[in-house]
């Protein structure tokens, strides 16, 4: 039967359940000694974990792509005001 315990905490954590719920539910008198005994980490929580990190370190890394240049001055478009054409 506590095994049981343990396998419904590793899987409501895994599944989105947060901490403190959880560990009301087990009634337990902190999240932090429902995390120290009842979780175990999976293989899909390291996984996660990674591809968040990576997610959010890459986008603090990226280089800014540069502006490009203005084109020369002779080879932008002309603007003709309206009252003169024709």
């Amino acid at each position: 039967f506590h095994d049981l315990r343990h396998t419904f905490a590793t899987m409501a954590l895994s599944s989105g359940v947060d901490v403190k719920t959880l560990s009301s539910m087990l009634g337990h008198y902190s999240a932090g000694f429902t995390l120290d005994t009842y979780t175990h980490i999976t293989n899909d929580m390291q996984r996660g974990a990674a591809e968040k990190i990576g997610g959010f370190m890459e986008t603090a890394t990226a280089k800014p792509e540069p502006e490009p240049p203005d084109p020369p001055e002779e080879s932008r478009c002309k603007v003709i005001p309206f009252e003169k054409v024709g």
